[in-house]
């Protein structure tokens, strides 16, 4: 199990993943040159919940699709300077979730008994 630590300083914010920097920096995927921050749902956090994702999935591309979600539920709720996120909050909070894969005209007619 990963642990993903972080760590407001004056110098900025630190985060890392098993004691180690998480990189802050894809090739497609950068939501700002600021870097992570949290406690809100600004691009700090997009690109600190997109990282940790990236990281936990091995893959940026599922971890594009499930940021946002990460981001509102968790990163933008952390209050405090320095924190800790094991990897099973993770699974827990993203497992909560559903994924359609139908538009949503298409969910409606199928709910409404239309299809």
């Amino acid at each position: 199990m990963k642990v993903y630590q972080g760590q407001r300083t004056a110098n900025g914010c630190v985060v890392t993943v098993d004691g180690q920097s998480l990189p802050s920096t894809f090739q497609q995927w950068r939501f700002t040159a600021d870097g992570f921050e949290w406690g809100y749902d600004g691009t700090g956090p997009s690109q600190l919940a997109f990282a940790i994702l990236a990281d936990h999935f091995g893959d940026e591309y599922k971890a594009l699709k499930s940021y946002k979600i990460f981001r509102d539920q968790v990163i933008a709720e952390i209050c405090e300077d320095e924190w800790k996120i094991e990897s099973s909050v993770i699974d827990r909070t993203l497992g909560e979730t559903v994924e359609v894969a139908m538009t949503l005209d298409e969910l409606l007619s199928k709910v409404r008994g239309k299809s």
